[in-house]
């Protein structure tokens, strides 16, 4: 086993991070005063375990943390990791190379790892026990040790030699089994009042268990027959529901219909209204025609009756020149000229009458005419008066069809309602029934899950008994095995001891010697150097070195 290098970061003054390899030979860490010497063998005092801050020279733990300067700031934590070469397989670890590691925070965490694999300090004292090189090993001497060594007991120095020679591992391996065969005695006792208390609880919890088990079935009908219940009322609120929906859906399509069918009729209400708006304005149209055509006729009247005065006064007149000229034919006159002037009157008369009568004729036409005119506007406001009067009927039957398809509408409206209401208070039944369904889905779990406590717990004991028992058995293997553990150690340190009786390892120069003096034989001999004085542990290494073979 060899210490090739040791990596300090954060410890006391290595603020950054130094890695000192060492070779093979003797190796030594030299330096004037205040470099870190001491702080290297802390370092490694450290790493393996060392919990005394005072042997660390400090007051806390806190103090092996790189404490900062005026220029760095402190550091949170400190590493130390010693890389041992282990190719002889000195300590019980199969690996070449063993890496030792231990950080401590700030915040009082502390960690340790062997080849970067965390462990426990317990672990790490276990590995370097009986090498020498533990916390308490001889393999570390500091200042002043050598004089604790020789001024310490018989009972410290025994621990010096029993790490050199290898049984401090197994002693403190009887002690572990002592105490692991204390613990499993209690544990033992412990498991046999438990199993006493067990075997008490066994006739009540069988019983338990039976009524459990009944319990579980009856549970599992009743949970059956609640749920068959449940889900037939929920399959007839979902037909009743179904049903609700077929006849909205219906509604809702006689509706449409409905709806449609008023579109139409207030389309051809929109039409007929307009037409008859239409022949209105055509009937006073034709009244304003026939007003003004009786306007024409009046005096179209008038003005006969002023032409018939005329052609009779005309005719009287001619009469009367007839008459006067009759008398002057008949020689009643005689002046020629009154005669020919009498005779052009009457011509200019004659002629005049003429005229009379040809207007008399034409205004006869246009009264005829007018007259026709005014019979075929009469039989034109006939037809449109007939035709208004069919309008103004099929206006009133749409408006019959309106008022009774706004009835119809006010029915279905009412049904829809009526289907709206049925439909609310069914939903608010199936939600009343989910409800009632979920409350009761819960108490079947609730149940079921009291069932699952009651069968786990009776699972539990079960299981707790069964482990109780494995654990007595198990416990009383290891009590065996401690028992012959510490037999087998008991006869290890029996061999020892007469190894110790007999001088093994002295030369035979020294038996001989020892032997005459305890016959008493050769006076002024004490004993051997180790039975006489008492060293410290930490010091049996040093006093080892220094007497050598003598």
């Amino acid at each position: 086993m060899i210490l090739t290098s040791i990596q300090i970061q954060g410890f006391k003054s290595f603020a950054d991070k130094t890695v000192l390899k060492f070779g093979k030979g003797i190796t030594a860490v030299v330096g004037p005063n205040g470099s870190g010497k001491s702080n290297i063998a802390d370092a490694v005092r450290w790493v393996l375990g060392e919990q005394s801050t005072k042997s660390l020279r400090g007051q806390s733990m806190e103090d092996v943390i790189f404490g900062g300067t005026a220029e760095r700031r402190p550091h949170g934590f400190c590493e130390v990791t010693l890389n041992i070469d282990n190719s002889d397989r000195t300590l019980n670890f199969d690996n070449d190379s063993v890496s030792i590691t231990r950080r401590y925070y700030r915040s009082h965490e502390s960690e340790y790892q062997i080849n970067n694999v965390t462990v426990r300090l317990k672990d790490i004292n276990e590995l370097f026990m009986d090498t020498g090189l533990g916390r308490d090993g001889y393999s570390m001497i500091g200042q002043g040790k050598i004089d604790n060594i020789i001024s310490s007991k018989s009972d410290e120095r025994r621990d010096i030699f029993e790490e050199a020679s290898g049984i401090s591992k197994y002693r403190y391996r009887k002690i572990e089994a002592q105490r692991k065969l204390a613990a499993a005695e209690e544990n033992l006792l412990r498991l046999k009042d438990i199993a006493n208390e067990l075997e008490v609880r066994v006739g009540p919890l069988k019983t338990a268990s039976d009524k459990a088990e009944k319990f579980l079935v009856l549970a599992d009908e009743k949970k059956q027959l609640d749920i068959g219940l449940w889900m037939h009322t929920l399959q007839t609120s979902k037909d009743e529901l179904r049903k609700q929906e077929n006849k909205i859906t219906i509604a809702k399509v006689q509706y449409d219909d409905i709806d449609k069918a008023l579109s139409e009729f207030d389309d051809i209400n929109e039409k007929n209204t307009a037409k008859f708006s239409e022949l209105t304005s055509q009937i006073e149209e034709k009244r304003s025609e026939i007003a003004l055509l009786n306007e024409n006729n009046v005096r179209i009247d008038g003005l006969v009756s002023v032409l018939k005065n005329d052609i009779e006064h005309n005719a009287d007149a001619i009469k009367r020149l007839k008459s006067e000229l009759k008398q002057l034919l008949s020689g009643e006159v005689s002046d020629n000229d009154e005669i020919a002037a009498k005779r052009d009157e009457a011509a200019e008369k004659h002629q005049l009458l003429q005229q009379l009568n040809a207007e008399l004729d034409a205004l006869q036409d246009e009264l005829s005419q007018l007259i026709s005119n005014s019979e075929s506007i009469s039989r034109q406001i006939e037809e449109k008066a007939l035709l208004l009067n069919d309008i103004s009927s099929k206006i009133s039957d749409n408006k019959v069809s309106m008022v009774t398809a706004d009835t119809s509408i006010s029915e279905i409206e009412k049904r829809f309602a009526s289907l709206n209401s049925i439909i609310t208070e069914s939903e608010k039944q199936l939600k009343h029934l989910n409800n009632e369904y979920a409350e009761t889905e819960k108490l079947i779990l609730k149940i079921d899950d009291n069932i699952k406590s009651y069968s786990n717990s009776l699972e539990g004991y079960r299981l707790k008994l069964n482990s109780k028992i494995e654990k007595s058995n198990l416990k009383k293997s290891e009590i065996e095995e401690l028992k012959l553990d510490i037999e087998s150690k008991e006869r290890r340190i029996q061999i020892l001891t007469e190894l110790e009786n007999n001088r093994e390892g002295f030369s035979g120069a020294v038996k001989y010697v020892l032997s005459e003096s305890s016959k008493g034989v050769l006076r002024g001999i004490i004993g051997t150097v180790s039975s006489v004085i008492s060293v410290d542990k930490k010091y049996t290494v040093a006093i080892e070195t220094a007497l050598g073979n003598n």
